[in-house]
C-alpha cells in the first residue's frame, strides 16, 4: 500500500520555505523565511497560545512532523508538569539557562 500524502500547492511550497528555514545559515534567513512561512500560511505569531496548534495544522512536512512529535513529547514530560507550566509565557533561548517574559 502506497502511503504517499498528496499535498496542496500552499503545502508543498509551506514545505519548502519550512526546509529553507531549517537549513538557513543567517539570522537573517532564519527571519526572513519565518515571515515567509507565516505569511503563506497567514498566521500571525502576535497571540502566541493559537500560534503553534495553527502551525503544527497547516505545516504538515516530514520534517515539520517530527519537530511536532519532539516538541510535544518534551511538553508533555514531568518538569513541564505535562504541558501546563508557564503556558502563558514566552521562552526566549534554547540554552540550560533561559529567560521567560
Amino acid at each position: 500500500m502506497d502511503r504517499r500524502i498528496i499535498l496542496s500547492p500552499e503545502s508543498a511550497e509551506a514545505s519548502d520555505i519550512f526546509d529553507k528555514f531549517c537549513t538557513a545559515n543567517t539570522l537573517k534567513g532564519i527571519i526572513s523565511h519565518y515571515r515567509q512561512l507565516c505569511q503563506l500560511l497567514r498566521i500571525k505569531a502576535t497571540h502566541f497560545p493559537d500560534f503553534y496548534p495553527r502551525l503544527k495544522v497547516k505545516l504538515c512536512s516530514w520534517r515539520a512532523q517530527g519537530l511536532w512529535t519532539k516538541i510535544e513529547k518534551r511538553a508533555s514530560a514531568k518538569c513541564y508538569a505535562r504541558g501546563k507550566v508557564c503556558a502563558s509565557s514566552r521562552e526566549i533561548g534554547r540554552a540550560s539557562c533561559r529567560e521567560r517574559v
